[in-house]
């Protein structure tokens, strides 16, 4: 799953959720045992679902990146 969001007016309807449950179904029946995923700190929206999910937050962890090339960010 890569940059996956569900549109405003759409939230709140369990689309998400079925999503995610679907796809850790799926990565389960494979053998994975473990899955981890970036969300903006700001996003409070898209912490508070993970969260509800049973994603935990972790503080020990620092994520850096680079751009190859000239980029826009777009930050949600």
């Amino acid at each position: 799953m890569y940059h996956t969001a569900v549109s405003p007016e759409r939230q709140h309807q369990g689309i998400g959720t079925a999503l995610v449950s679907a796809i850790l179904h799926a990565l389960a029946n494979e053998g994975i045992i473990k899955v981890a995923l970036v969300v903006f700190s700001h996003n409070d929206a898209g912490n508070a679902f993970w969260e509800r999910l049973g994603f935990t937050a972790r503080g020990d962890l620092t994520y850096r990146n680079k751009a190859l090339c000239a980029i826009t960010r777009i930050d949600t």
